[in-house]
This record gives structure tokens, sequence and C-alpha cells, in this order.
């Protein structure tokens, strides 16, 4: 491992002394993924936890559970491998053998650690002599010691940590001669994290000089945490992690339990909590030996990782990375440089993606998911842009910008995504951090959703966009079979259409439309649900908060339920003895959609990971949504799939074409038609080989479209399009803007009842109280700078 040009460890090959054996690119882990722990648990289990030692918890970043771990395994005579801070204040991995040595352990650092070959051999001798040994790490340093391993040992503890990626050691050694210029006096010692000043949640950076005198920072007004915690000089593989995910290789995973205080607001936080996941029976097993040691509190996984999403996601490179690791090796001052970026601090992504992910439906995220997760898996950067506060009605606005709903906190954990577009000109900025704008895919282009509303088309059809960038469409559809614009929406749709430098759409009469009424030759592929690994929907299913391990049930998705569909949930239990679970819309009216269906097994507040899970491990699926029917096939469940024209048939028909499952849709109860299918199960060989030929054609034709460069052809419609723009005084109406203007009414006129409420609740009730302040503000936030704008 050799330090870079840019201050990063990488592997370094000598091609005249290489054999060719091809060792180092079967043991990486990036080219060969190390295989899960054995004994993996379905779902990883999730404590908040904290030594019982107060003078432990108090030296430790977080809660101490790592010094109690570490006492442990060198009580029964094994060693523990971690990270330490050297003389030069760089960080290395080492092997402690006894209590004493161990404190050097305690703490996070946040720099890349240094790991020495010699270590992974000792770690070798030590586990071949059946000693144990405990090693914690960032997941890919464990995932590699697994690889180099070659094989599970009883003996041996993977511990890693949640960790946002590591910064280049040329900004620590800059920031360590920035610190001595400043005081005259040699540092020889950083706390990133030190919590005797302000607590654990408010900790600060503690300096130690030479002299023993110290100085504590606060990390918003530290040089070094502000390039770190704004990404400014990550390492490259940090920003496309392929670690941060489900199932993990590791035993144990530690980190701070951010976001607890919501769960247990009379807990005493002051001196920290650790986050606990636990992954494998091994890891289990190792917990339950310190219970006399430690505080365990079992935590829904899905809440520990609420505030923990550096655990499930990596963050997109900033557009000033590049620049700020070519500054570092020159001669300005770190805070200046760190300023200059900070100032102008975009993130950069290669896909900016235009839907209707936040609509609160579970196959509109997943599929706005889906749409991400595939381009990541092609190796681009790909952002979700929220034009929610646009969406329309002031119900619709608060509705899709309430980050307490189940799809925003998924979109939270899970997905990219711009900042709130609370205005219109908001987008135009969105070329200063996006390389190719699309179209995403559902129903973005059903002008039925956007409720006519010309400038919310003007969105979805990427008016914004700057003449230079590129444009395409990924699977995109109109909803119907034919295009329900009017002819002056139709007119001002193909401006724009024309515009695009690639078209792919999801339906066959989507061609129709786009040759007939637009003069485009577009390009059918799959819903992109379909275009990324199982494996994504797999990590997505272990946090559900409910874990059902039985096969044997029944599971129902319905949009819009009615009398004859419950009448074939009916005849299926009839056929079947199979418990049912049934799972609802959420858009706006779940409770009438509740009342209407009028069954047992009603799942309310139902996840998105839920939505999954259930699928994934039902016996068998009844639908009418097109998405509900696509995660059966994926899953590789027999279903019956209702048609639903009110939503639009085709994409039903469409799709099950091209699959051969045309029998699967029927149109109305039918007893004698549920019963055949119910006794015919689907050939899912053949299937799914349709599915990876369709799939493969789809990720070619898109690989293809964003490495090309735009059509030179379509410039001009371009800068025409542009010119219209700029003319344009604004892109939205009075009543637009009258809606806005109410919504900041409404939104302060709830703020100011629900902090009535607080003053005069009970203890007890003010905790979702306060959350529900605490979401009414963040929602003003995303309104008010517009408010501002027409004040002025």
């Amino acid at each position: 491992m050799q330090l870079s040009s840019e201050g990063f460890y990488n592997p370094a090959v000598d091609l005249e002394a290489c054999i060719h054996c091809g060792k180092c690119t079967k043991t990486c882990p990036l080219l060969f993924k190390a295989a899960v722990s054995d004994a993996s648990l379905a779902a990883p289990l999730a404590y908040a936890a904290w030594s019982l030692d107060a003078a432990v918890r108090a030296q430790s970043t977080s809660g101490g559970i790592f010094s109690e771990l570490a006492r442990y395994i060198l009580q029964q005579g094994g060693v523990v491998v971690g990270v330490e801070l050297d003389s030069d204040l760089h960080a290395r991995h080492v092997i402690v053998r006894d209590e004493e040595a161990f404190a050097s352990l305690r703490g996070s650092k946040y720099t890349q650690s240094y790991l020495s070959h010699t270590i992974y051999r000792s770690i070798a001798q030590e586990l071949k002599s059946n000693i144990p040994v405990l090693f914690t790490g960032t997941a890919c340093q464990t995932a590699g010691l697994q690889a180099y391993l070659g094989k599970k040992y009883s003996n041996l503890i993977l511990c890693d940590v949640i960790c946002h990626g590591v910064p280049s050691r040329h900004l620590l050694d800059r920031y360590k001669q920035y610190r001595q210029d400043l005081t005259g006096k040699k540092l020889t010692h950083i706390a990133f994290r030190h919590k005797e000043r302000a607590g654990w949640q408010h900790s600060h950076v503690k300096l130690t000089y030479e002299d023993g005198s110290t100085q504590t920072v606060n990390p918003a007004d530290d040089v070094y945490m502000q390039a770190f915690l704004n990404d400014l000089c990550l390492n490259e593989t940090c920003h496309n992690c392929q670690f941060n995910d489900f199932p993990h290789c590791s035993d144990l995973t530690l980190g701070d339990f951010w976001g607890i205080e919501h769960l247990h607001p009379t807990w005493d936080l002051r001196q920290g909590a650790s986050l606990v996941l636990v992954h494998t029976d091994k890891g289990k097993e190792l917990l339950g030996q310190l219970k006399d040691r430690i505080f365990l509190s079992r935590e829904p996984l899905d809440e520990a990782l609420f505030d923990n999403v550096s655990f499930l996601k990596a963050w997109p490179v900033p557009r000033e990375r590049q620049a700020m690791l070519d500054d570092l090796a020159g001669r300005q001052p770190l805070p200046e440089l760190v300023r200059k970026r900070m100032e102008s601090l975009l993130p950069h992504y290669d896909v900016g993606i235009v839907g209707l992910w936040y609509s609160c439906n579970y196959g509109a995220i997943l599929n706005g998911y889906a749409t991400m997760a595939a381009l990541n898996e092609m190796g681009y950067s790909a952002v979700l842009i929220d034009t929610a506060p646009l969406s329309g009605s002031r119900s619709k606005m608060l509705r899709y910008t309430d980050i307490l709903t189940v799809f925003r906190q998924f979109a939270k954990r899970w997905l990219h995504t711009t900042p709130p577009m609370a205005h219109p000109r908001d987008l135009a900025r969105l070329n200063e951090m996006v390389d190719v704008f699309a179209s995403g895919s559902d129903q973005v282009w059903n002008i039925g959703y956007n409720e006519g509303q010309q400038h919310i088309d003007d969105y979805s059809l990427l008016r914004f966009a700057n003449p230079e960038k590129k444009r395409i469409s990924i699977a995109s559809s109109f909803g119907h079979s034919n295009d329900i614009r009017n002819p002056r929406q139709t007119q001002r749709a193909r401006g724009m259409l024309q515009c695009y430098d690639a078209v792919s759409v999801r339906e066959d009469s989507a061609l129709d439309i786009l040759q007939d009424q637009y003069g485009i030759q577009g390009k059918h592929i799959l819903d992109p649900v379909f275009l990324c690994s199982r494996k994504k929907y797999d990590a997505l299913a272990l946090l559900a908060p409910i874990q059902r391990t039985e096969q044997e049930y029944l599971v129902s998705y319905l949009l819009d339920p009615s009398a004859d569909k419950k009448e074939v949930l009916h005849d299926v239990q009839e056929a079947r003895d199979w418990r049912q679970i049934h799972m609802l819309d959420a858009q706006f009216d779940f409770d009438s959609k509740k009342r209407q269906l009028n069954l047992p097994g009603i799942e309310e507040d139902l996840t998105v990971e839920q939505f999954v899970h259930n699928i994934a491990h039902s016996r068998y699926v009844v639908t009418d949504s097109f998405h509900g029917a696509c995660f059966a096939i994926i899953y590789r469940k027999d279903f019956i799939c209702i048609a639903n024209a009110d939503r639009g048939a085709g994409r039903f028909l469409s799709l099950f074409k091209q699959l051969g499952l045309e029998d699967r849709l029927v149109s109305s109860a039918d007893d004698a038609a549920v019963r055949q299918l119910l006794e015919t199960p689907i050939d899912y060989r053949r299937v799914h080989a349709a599915i990876a030929r369709l799939r493969q054609e789809a990720l070619d034709w898109l690989q293809h479209v964003l490495r090309e460069q735009p059509l030179p052809g379509i410039r001009e419609s371009k800068e025409r399009l542009a010119r219209e723009v700029k003319k344009e005084r604004s892109g939205f109406s009075l009543l637009y803007r009258v809606k806005r203007m109410s919504t900041v009414y409404r939104l302060a006129k709830s703020l100011w009842e629900v902090r009535r409420k607080i003053r005069q609740a009970e203890p007890a009730e003010r905790h979702a109280l306060g959350r529900r302040e605490w979401v009414l503000k963040q929602q003003l936030k995303t309104f008010l700078p517009f408010f501002r704008k027409r004040q002025a």
C-alpha cells in the first residue's frame, strides 16, 4: 500500500516483479466481494448500548462498547487489532495484547489508517494458534481481511464502524502544521470527538500540545472538521462505497446512536450512547457475554438507522473535491482554502432524475430508488430531483414534504435527493451540479397527475435544462394508451420533447404516441424496477420492522379496493386456507380504503421496506398495482393481477406481453378463472430468462446514450427553447404564487397551534408534539425563501 499524490493509501503492484498469479485481484474485496460471515442473521439486530463503567463511557467517543469488547477479548487471552495515532498523528493499525495498551485505540480517528500486510500475516498466525482475535476497522478493511484469510475462523470477531468516508492524509498534515504555526507549539494528540466540555451530542475537537496544554474547538469552527464533514477531500472510492449495505461481512457494527433522544427522551445521554448492529450469531453470543458490563436495549432497526444513513449510502462527490485536493499542495492558508471551497460547495452528479418518486406511493418511490440504484451499479452517480413543493395543490405540497411519512423516512435512509425545490428558479441552479438530466420512469408524463398545470409539465419535460446539457428519458410513461394533453399542451410538449437526445418509454403504446403526436423515435425498455439487481431489494427487506419467516400467507396490494376485488380475495381464501395480509395505497384516503376493503389483516403505517419484505416472503400475491405485479415477478411469486383501467391498463398489457404472462391479468371477479390461476404455477425460468435479456438490452441502451455526446442536430432546438424560457417573466401563474403564500401562512398557523399545545401538554405528550413542531419548522424552511422573494 503506497501513499498516492492525493494523500490516500492505494495498492501498488510492481509489474516488473509480477508473476501474474492473479492472487491480488482474486483477494481484492472490491473485485470479488467477500462472503458474509458464517451464521448470518436474517436481519441485523439493533441495540442502544453503553458501558456501565462510568470512566470507560466518559473516555470513549460514544458509549464505550468497543472498550468493553476489547477488555473481554484480552481477558480471554486474545488480541485486539485497532487504530491508534502515532507520533506524527498518522493513523495506523496495531495489535494490542494487554489492557494498558488498548487505551490508545479508543476514540474516533477521522483519517485513513495504514494497514500493513504484516498485520494481516500476524492475525493469520494468531488465528491458527487458536488465539481469539478482535479486528476493528472500516467495512472495507474487514472485508479485505476476510478475503485475505480465505476461510472463516470461529475465534475471529470482525467489528466495523459506521463510516462517513476517509479524508486525505495531506489534509491532516496541513491541519497539524496550521495548528502548530498558530500556537508555536508541537501538536501531540488530536481527539476528534471529545465530550468533557459539552457532552456527547455537542462534542468538540480537543488538541493536546507537547507542553501539556490543551485546546477545545467547536467542530463548526474547526477547518479540518469542516472539510471532512462537507466531503471536500474524501477518498474517491468512499463516494461509491460497496460495503455500506446488507448483508454485512462483519459480526458487529459500532457507531453513535444519533436520534436516540427521539426514542427515549427521558434517558441521560450526556456521556453518549452507542449503536450496535449484530449481523451474526457469533456477534450476538459475544454481546451476550457482556451483559453484566453494559446497558443494552433492543431498538427497531429502521429507527436505529434513521439518523445513521452513512451505514446505508455513500455521499455524493462535491464539485470542488479535486480542486481542494490539488490546492492542498499549495501555500494558501488552510482556513482560506477551506472557506473558498465551501462557499461554492455543490455536490456533483452524473445524472439528475425528475419523477414522481415523492408521491407517497410504494411503487413510485421504489421506481425512483431502482432508477438511481441501476445507474449506481453502472458506475454513475445519480440524484432524484425533489419537486414536491411544486407538485400542485396545497394538500399535495404539505403531504409530499412531510418528513415524518414513511416515504420521506425511506428517502432519507436510501436515496440521494436534492433539497426541495420550492421555487421554479431553484431548478435552474441544478445545471451547476448535474451533467445529464433524465425524465424518470413511472407516470412522469401523465399530465393528469400534474393536475393539468402547465408549469409542472414543464419540469417533467426538463424545460429548465441548459442547452449544453444532455436530456434523456428512462422508461418514461404517459400513463394511458393515448396522450390526454389538449392541443395547446401537446404543442408545448412537442417543443420540449424534440430537445431530448434519447427517449425510452415503458409501454409499447407510448412508442405510437411519440411517433404520431411528436414525430420522435423512441426505445421500449423495461420498467427500472427490473434494471437493478435483486440484492438491492433484499437489503431493503432486512430493514422491515416485522420480519416474517413463514411463507404460507397471501399478500394483497390494492390501490383501489372494490367489491369485485374483495370477491377475488374471498375466492382465494376459499380455495387456499392461507393467512392474508393486505396492503393499501397510502396517498390520501387510506382510512376510506380500509373501510371499503373491511377485511382482517390490513397493515397500517406500512414502511416501504415492509412492503418489499411482505411480497418477498409471501406464498401468493393478489394486486391491482403495476408495481405490485412487478415485485411479485422479481421475487418469483405466483400472482393474480386485476386490471386497473383507471390508472392505465396499457402498462400491464405491455409488460405481460413481453414476459408471456397475459393469462395472469383478470378484469373482474371470476371464480373459475381465479381457481385456474391458483392451480397454474408460473414458469419463472422462462420469465426470468426473458427479463435477463430485456434488462441487458435496456442497460446497453442506457450505457450508450450516457456515453455519447449530446446530439448536435438538436442544439438549435435547445437554444430556441432557452430563449423562450428567458423571455418569460416567470414560469408560474398568479394562482401558483397565491397557493404558495397561503401555504406559508397555513404552516405558520399550525406551528403556533403546536407550540401552544406543547406549553399546555403533559410531559409524556410533549415528545410527539415536539417532533411535529420540528416537521413544521422544516417545511417552513422550504417555503419561506420563496415567500420572501415574492414579498421583495
